[in-house]
């Protein structure tokens, strides 16, 4: 009878985890089979090859998975899924993609090395980051990124013949990251793309610093406040969530005022307009009334204190309500946990304080605060520690700061 028990135990703690097969195989528009593609989940480290025949196989846990299929000269695949549905032998075909990547390359010769220099040191300040963690961060085979660039809007857009590599060794992973959009302005960067994470073999000594590198990476993370709000234990986890809403600047001139300053100034003699924000087009053949002449300076004095203003942000944050509730933004719907507010939502972080490169100086915050804006009316939250529609959100604040050097793949759980 012991052993019966034993027997069931062990059977019933193998049905709980037992895993979901799924195999296919990749091929080309011939038919022909594609050897050596990748065949991964997204942002996870559960992945494999085809074989000889194109073939492959993997297991993976209940729930909804973006499944990708990545060749180099071919197009990436993307397929959803579902592990409640029927699961059947896939197969996936794909096409070469030569002539897009031949011109990218054609397009970015145009540029000098000192321009190529500058465009990946930013490129990499704001696709790796500038935290800790991302100065142990090396892209592999920086040549597979090309570049276009605008200087009249000051936009870098970003493509690759092949996903970059990223070797991590303050976290112990080898990122390969296919690159599906980029872009950064003077003001905003958006980036889209698939990554399969590989961890690096060390010693034990390494693997205690990459898992003590791993929780720290993860606390206070994206991943481990979506997590933490779909579990209901954002306050036992450290987070205080306020409401706040976004305003004019009562400080700061209007922009109608401000124009007629500079007006005004480019008109006046011994004003040099040069020490404001702002270039005054063809103002050396602006003529300078006999009134203008007779302006005192005080009125010189205010001139300059409107431009001197309208460096002031042009919009400030006002606090709306303090620690809020999970329900005033949370909405739970059987198995589904939903993002849903108002304005915008200040997420604090009390259990880490800021890192010296994110607020230099005596400003350093104790804690880690960010800020979510939503484009939408709610977004939904995944298990796994994503936002479903990461483009109807918009990040500031830590969360802004933090990239690729502290991203974590999906499997990753702070028992590791």
């Amino acid at each position: 009878m012991k052993k019966l028990l034993i027997l069931f135990f062990l059977l019933n703690g193998f049905i709980n985890n037992a895993q979901t097969r799924i195999s296919g195989k990749v091929l080309d528009s011939n038919n022909h089979p594609l050897i050596g593609a990748a065949v991964y989940l997204n942002n996870t480290s559960i992945g494999t090859t085809t074989n000889d025949l194109g073939e492959f196989e993997l297991f993976i846990k209940a729930g909804v998975h973006d499944l990708i299929i990545s060749y180099l000269g071919y197009e990436t695949i993307q397929y959803q899924i579902d592990t409640k549905k029927s699961i059947r032998k896939f197969t996936f075909k794909t096409k070469e993609t030569g002539n897009v990547l031949d011109e990218i390359v054609l397009n970015s010769k145009k540029y000098s090395d000192e321009d190529r220099a500058y465009f990946l040191s930013r490129f990499r300040k704001s696709f790796i980051g500038k935290t800790i963690f991302a100065d142990n961060c090396k892209i592999e085979n920086p040549d597979v990124i090309q570049f276009d660039y605008n200087p009249l809007s000051n936009v870098l857009e970003a493509y690759v013949t092949k996903p970059i590599k990223i070797i991590n060794k303050s976290l112990g992973y080898t990122i390969y990251y296919d690159l599906v959009y980029y872009k950064l302005s003077s003001t905003k960067i958006t980036y889209l793309g698939y990554s399969r994470y590989e961890q690096i073999k060390g010693g034990k000594s390494k693997q205690r610093k990459w898992k003590q590198n791993r929780l720290r990476a993860y606390n206070g993370s994206k991943m481990h406040f979506i997590r933490a709000a779909r579990n209901g234990i954002l306050y036992r986890e450290g987070y205080v969530i306020n409401l706040s809403k976004r305003i004019l600047n009562p400080e700061r001139p209007s922009d109608s005022l401000i124009n007629d300053a500079k007006k005004h100034l480019a008109k006046l003699k011994g004003v040099n307009v040069s020490m404001t924000p702002y270039i005054i087009p063809n103002s050396k053949d602006i003529r300078i009334k006999k009134s203008d002449k007779k302006l005192t300076y005080s009125k010189k004095d205010s001139l300059l204190l409107i431009i001197r203003n309208s460096r002031l942000k042009k919009f400030i944050d006002v606090k709306i309500k303090d620690s809020l509730n999970e329900k005033d933004f949370l909405i739970k719907d059987n198995n589904k946990v939903i993002l849903k507010f108002q304005n915008y939502l200040d997420i604090n972080y009390m259990n880490e304080k800021e890192e010296y490169n994110f607020r230099k100086g005596p400003n350093r915050l104790n804690y880690q605060s960010s800020k979510i804006i939503l484009f939408t009316e709610s977004v939904l939250l995944d298990p796994s520690g994503i936002f479903i529609e990461p483009l109807d959100v918009f990040m500031e604040g830590y969360w802004g700061y933090e990239k690729i050097a502290d991203a974590l793949p999906l499997d990753y759980t702070p028992k590791e």
